[in-house]
């Protein structure tokens, strides 16, 4: 997930499970912030390297899968449907199984409800499976321009 100026985030879910993980997260780029009706949500699913499981996540071991989707309607609705989703992944896991071959035992949420970029950081840097790195000027750039030639 990107943080940047005037991002409302309402949250960040997070599903453990056995040699993956699930992450996602729901927010709007509105100036209305919590007023706002139309919302994005990103997820992301990893798949840890199976010769060796604990390495570092920034290593390029583990795939990775990201997702991201739009819909529309209030904060709190835009809460319970996101909810709503992660409860029946972590709540049913035989159907899980069934769709994805995997299945969460934990559920994790982080509440933000805000924009303000340091807070959501200093929340983050609290959770245990929050990992997260801080980009060069160089990485930064070259990511930039990565996703300039995947948006043209």
């Amino acid at each position: 997930m990107e943080f940047k100026p005037g991002r409302y985030v309402i949250g960040i879910w997070f599903l453990a499970g056995e040699g993956h993980d699930f992450q996602m997260s729901v927010w709007t780029d509105d100036p209305a912030e919590s007023k706002a009706t139309a919302w994005e949500a990103e997820w992301r699913f990893r798949y840890y390297d199976e010769e060796d499981p604990r390495n570092d996540p920034f290593s390029g071991k583990d795939r990775k899968s990201f997702w991201h989707g739009t819909f529309t309607g209030s904060e709190t609705e835009a809460f319970e449907h996101t909810e709503d989703t992660i409860r029946k992944m972590v709540n049913m896991p035989s159907w899980m199984e069934k769709k994805t071959g995997m299945s969460y035992r934990e559920k994790q949420f982080m509440p933000l409800y805000s924009s303000n970029i340091e807070f959501i950081i200093e929340q983050l840097k609290k959770q245990p499976w929050a990992h997260m790195k801080e980009l060069t000027k160089e990485e930064y750039d070259e990511l930039m321009k990565k996703e300039d030639e995947e948006d043209a």
